[in-house]
């Protein structure tokens, strides 16, 4: 469908930035809630011998569904960046810049060259290290009027973002 239209995909190098960034929040978010669990078992089976007993059961499910909640986090980190990936196309037509992008809910954003007032082509570290980046358009108007597109190369964002601008001055032109 994509092909057929002159949609592009994003550089495949997207998924391996998600994935590092996902691991990177899921080692925090999991350290999180295993510190939690250990303090809330230490704190409750330090009270007595009994009470130990009593939340036997209670401490094996809370820290069996912790560790399900961490896996899970895992593994959603590790497929999401795909399926969004996957989900994701572009391309700069006649009337502007078009994106579609969602996995559950999709969303097809239009930008008309007209409405364009300037854009920006932002890098962070590790986007930096992987040669990729972020096209920022931002647009007249107050409902999404800066719209983002991740995962170009930095030369393609570069490239699109004079495009844009150029033909943006064109348009303004009386």
């Amino acid at each position: 469908m994509y092909k057929q239209t002159g949609f592009q995909r994003v550089d495949p190098k997207r998924v391996i930035l998600d994935r590092i960034t996902g691991a990177i929040m899921s080692t925090v978010f999991g350290g999180i809630i295993l510190t939690t669990m250990a303090i809330a078992t230490l704190t409750v089976h330090l009270g007595s011998e009994m009470a130990f007993d009593r939340f036997f059961w209670v401490t094996l499910v809370a820290w069996g569904s912790s560790l399900f909640l961490v896996l899970a986090i895992f593994i959603l980190n590790f497929v999401w960046p795909r399926l969004k990936y996957n989900a994701t196309f572009w391309r700069l037509g006649e009337d502007g810049l078009e994106i579609w992008r969602g996995v559950i809910w999709r969303h097809q954003l239009s930008v008309p060259r007209a409405r364009v007032q300037h854009a920006d082509v932002v890098q962070g570290p590790l986007q930096r290290h992987y040669g990729i980046a972020t096209l920022i358009v931002h647009t007249a108007g107050t409902q999404n009027s800066s719209v983002g597109l991740v995962g170009l190369t930095h030369a393609s964002a570069v490239d699109l973002r004079d495009e844009l601008i150029r033909q943006g001055k064109e348009i303004h032109v009386v």
